[in-house]
């Protein structure tokens, strides 16, 4: 049995060309402007789709882990402070 879904005007599945979802993860840092150039980059690559992800620091960060110092692009900070800066938000995602 060959199944196929529709994302948009095209089909995928058996059958179907090859679709593309380029992995964006948090390499936008956080950056709107960022990730909107990583979309217009995908795009022009030829991907169907992005894939962000989303998490929540409290959830995601061990507690021995939260107040750990580290390096990062603005200078040091604790990891906790970190994965709450390289998260985007609700209105961030509704504006990409």
């Amino acid at each position: 049995m060959s199944k196929t879904v529709q994302i948009g005007n095209i089909s995928v599945g058996n059958n179907q060309p090859i679709y593309v979802i380029a992995e964006i993860g948090i390499n936008h840092n956080g950056s709107v402007e960022v990730a909107k150039k990583m979309i217009d980059g995908a795009y022009i690559a030829g991907c169907h789709a992005v894939k962000f992800q989303k998490r929540d620091p409290e959830l995601c960060v061990p507690p021995e882990q939260r107040n750990i110092v580290r390096e990062t692009p603005w200078g040091l900070m604790t990891y906790l402070e970190y994965r709450h800066r390289i998260e985007l938000d609700a209105l961030a995602y509704a504006e990409i």
